[in-house]
């Protein structure tokens, strides 16, 4: 068992008030290059009736109270989440947790993502670190990724690196972008890597780091029954 999976299945959970609980799952990301874990998403496996901005705060209430891990844990977070939680708290979970927050795909209005890009570039200045997640889904383009002043990584959509396969014009600009981002330091992870097929089109490209059920046949993920720290700090 290695160390990060012993930490996170041997650590304490704490009941969600009432007593019901929010389970989560642990996805890997995978170095392409050396097969080897560097990071997860946090991905949640409850009630999907539940509330995404409750989900939300008892992630953030969990990060912000508790060191939860040192590897770095992606966190997918709504716009509405970003803009209503305090800043402190965002920064007291930095300080505590390796975490890379994903600035959503779903925008609303000009303003509301003109709102969350000055929220989020902000949080940026005092540490906070960003991931632009499924990149080449929904409307937006490149509008979150050159809104932002600084983000650890571009998330590349599943359906998005699926396609590409199938369209040589599309895989020249993915490759011609994952360059550029690479070049200013920017990581590069594929997300829904289902297949084999998918993961060697990724590697063929330049994307780094997968994730998805492929992945996780080799490096199976990591089951946490809920996530609840003890108040509101």
């Amino acid at each position: 068992m290695s160390s990060h999976r012993q930490a996170f299945e041997t650590s304490p959970v704490s009941p969600f008030p009432g007593g019901a609980q929010i389970p989560f799952e642990l996805q890997p990301i995978v170095s392409i290059a050396e097969n080897r874990i560097v990071a997860y998403e946090l991905l949640f496996r409850g009630d999907r009736k539940m509330p995404w901005v409750d989900v939300d705060r008892a992630v953030l209430l969990h990060l912000s109270s508790q060191c939860f891990t040192s590897i770095d844990i992606y966190v997918n977070l709504t716009n509405e989440t970003l803009l209503e939680v305090s800043s402190e708290v965002f920064s007291r979970a930095t300080q505590l947790n390796s975490v890379v927050f994903e600035v959503s795909e779903t925008l609303g209005s000009a303003t509301d993502f003109g709102l969350v890009a000055d929220k989020v570039n902000l949080l940026a200045q005092r540490g906070v670190r960003f991931s632009v997640d499924d990149f080449g889904s929904g409307q937006d383009g490149l509008l979150r990724l050159y809104s932002l002043d600084r983000v650890e990584s571009v998330k590349i959509d599943g359906a998005f690196l699926a396609r590409s396969i199938r369209r040589p014009d599309a895989a020249r600009v993915l490759c011609a972008l994952i360059a550029q981002w690479k070049q200013n330091g920017i990581a590069v992870i594929a997300e829904c890597v289902e297949t084999a097929e998918l993961l060697a089109f990724a590697a063929l490209i330049g994307v780094e780091r997968v994730q998805g059920w492929h992945v996780d046949t080799m490096h199976p993920p990591i089951q946490l029954s809920s996530l609840w720290p003890p108040s509101w700090a």
